[in-house]
């Protein structure tokens, strides 16, 4: 057997341009897989099936983004050994056609399986080799929601500034109180925030005090507070007295100068998307305003000729276009700033023209449709004439044909025009690109282990995603129910689902009743 790579193939022979004449016109499908495996070799691997009798294998291996390699490969063998004239009683030449048929749909099938990237490995090249592509700019704290911040919030003072009390109530020495039971203390003084305590309070006194109220933070002052529900007055000839219960601990009810915050700390980091309580962090210190980086700019696009958008007369054998208005939307949550492109139709050169006037007006362009390996699929070509394409196809399910590649330097995710696979792939591959570039250090949503409601089989070497619902389980814990209808085009399906299900690529077998990883909507849109 010979092994043949690719690039070493001739097809130069009059033999292979007979061939190539011949089988296009005895097979309706040769014009596929010409196009499939290129002129080229598929004139080469007929050459060689005609002038060896030992057989052939067509092998290659390429690199499909970094550290991920795929090997296709197609053994030929001759024509006695692939069809056996006992059970395919046919003329010699109608059996070599078939066989040489068989042979081609194998090598395509494994040419498409080598184009191909493994999820983990997709995943780990966008992580570490996308670079932030925005700058940054400084703003006021009340517009800072949702923004990427741009430099670390180092402290420049103790949060609490001094020892305080946490509630309403009375401070004494915890040494003046009785260990057998009740203690009786005179109340000379008042004390409320904002206000501080002038002197040092007399031994065997009380100080009614308020939440916040300051407390010498040396070890002379009253060290114990008392709440005020649990506390008895008494008045005695004008004088306040309060009734104390035993049993409390020494410091109780008391705060800390610095308990929350000390001045030097590292309190927000550069990356971190912010949320309502990072802000009013921020605020606790005195920061009016945060350096943060600049709004993402995204490009959206549809195409397909098929498509309309709402509100449009749909033509006979098209749709409304849901992916756009979705992308956009979830874009929006994410902080970007959104650029319609609108709907493109199946034509390479307008597609060209439009892709090239986003990359020029955007920080990154997605696109839906188009990358599949249709004859009006144009886009992948077209990414490779602007760019580079540095991925196109994972091994995931729904959402196989995504693809990642640049445009006259500006990112490029081409994600599956149907709409389940196209939101699956945006929530698990295009938003943690997304947020690279847009500054964000925490990338990957957190998965929550959680009991299978349901019994499923897949693939190996492949990463699947089962769109699910919860329920109350007997023992009154959360079960992932699947839902009834996991079709690639069916949206209603995101709908009702809660989340989903990640099934890794080694796993061919769930089993009911199993733990899986889940991953809550609710981590990644609204």
């Amino acid at each position: 057997m010979q092994n043949v790579p690719l690039n070493k193939l001739d097809a130069s022979s009059m033999v292979g341009t007979v061939m190539v004449s011949l089988l296009k016109s005895c097979l309706p499908a040769a014009p596929f897989f010409q196009r499939q495996i290129g002129s080229r070799l598929f004139a080469t691997v007929l050459v060689a099936w005609t002038t060896t009798s030992s057989g052939l294998e067509v092998r290659q291996e390429k690199p499909v983004g970094d550290g991920v390699v795929g090997t296709a490969s197609c053994k030929m063998v001759p024509q006695p050994l692939c069809i056996s004239s006992s059970l395919f009683p046919l003329k010699s030449t109608l059996r070599t056609w078939l066989m040489m048929y068989l042979a081609l749909s194998k090598l395509i099938f494994m040419r498409l399986e080598a184009n191909t990237a493994a999820a983990t490995g997709a995943l780990e090249m966008l992580e570490t080799r996308l670079l932030p592509v925005v700058g940054e700019e400084t703003i006021p704290l009340n517009e800072c929601a949702g923004r990427i911040l741009a430099k670390d919030i180092v402290a420049e003072r103790d949060v609490p500034p001094h020892d305080n009390s946490a509630v309403d109530g009375y401070a004494v020495y915890f040494d003046d109180l009785s260990p057998e039971g009740e203690t009786e203390l005179p109340v000379i003084g008042r004390v409320a925030a904002g206000q501080p305590l002038e002197g040092t309070p007399q031994r065997g006194t009380a100080l009614r005090i308020f939440t916040g109220a300051p407390i010498p933070d040396d070890a002379n002052g009253p060290d114990t507070i008392f709440m005020q529900e649990d506390s008895v007055l008494r008045d005695e000839t004008g004088q306040t007295i309060v009734v104390l219960p035993n049993g409390i601990t020494r410091g109780a009810n008391r705060r800390s100068r610095g308990e929350d915050i000390q001045s030097g700390n590292v309190v927000l980091r550069k990356g971190d998307r912010l949320r309502p309580q990072d802000i009013g962090l921020a605020a606790s210190l005195g920061i009016p305003k945060l350096e943060v980086f600049r709004r993402l700019t995204v490009g959206v696009m549809s195409t397909g000729d098929e498509v309309v958008d709402p509100g449009q007369t749909v033509p006979a054998g098209g749709i409304y276009d849901a992916n756009r208005h979705a992308l956009m939307a979830i874009l929006s949550d994410l902080g970007c700033d959104v650029r319609d492109f609108g709907i493109v139709a199946d034509d390479a050169h307008r597609i060209s023209e439009t892709l090239t006037a986003a990359a020029q007006a955007c920080d990154a362009v997605i696109s839906t449709a188009g990358m599949s390996v249709g004859e009006e699929d144009h886009l992948a070509e077209t990414i490779r004439g602007l760019g580079a394409l540095h991925f196109w196809k994972v091994a995931i399910k729904p959402g196989r044909p995504i693809a990642f590649g640049q445009i006259n330097g500006t990112p490029f995710i081409g994600l599956p025009g149907n709409p389940a696979a196209m939101m699956v792939t945006f929530l698990r591959m295009a938003r943690p690109a997304l947020l690279k570039l847009a500054g964000a250090s925490d990338l990957r949503p957190r998965l929550y282990p959680i009991r299978a409601g349901f019994a499923h089989r897949k693939k190996r070497n492949r990463r699947e995603y089962v769109r699910v619902h919860l329920e109350d389980g007997e023992d009154g814990f959360p079960v992932a129910r699947k839902h009834p209808r996991s079709g690639a085009g069916i949206l209603s399906s995101l709908v009702e689902a809660d989340g989903l299900v990640e099934l890794p690529e080694e796993m061919t077998q769930l089993e009911e009743g199993a733990m899986v990883s889940f991953l809550p909507f609710t981590e990644v849109a609204r």
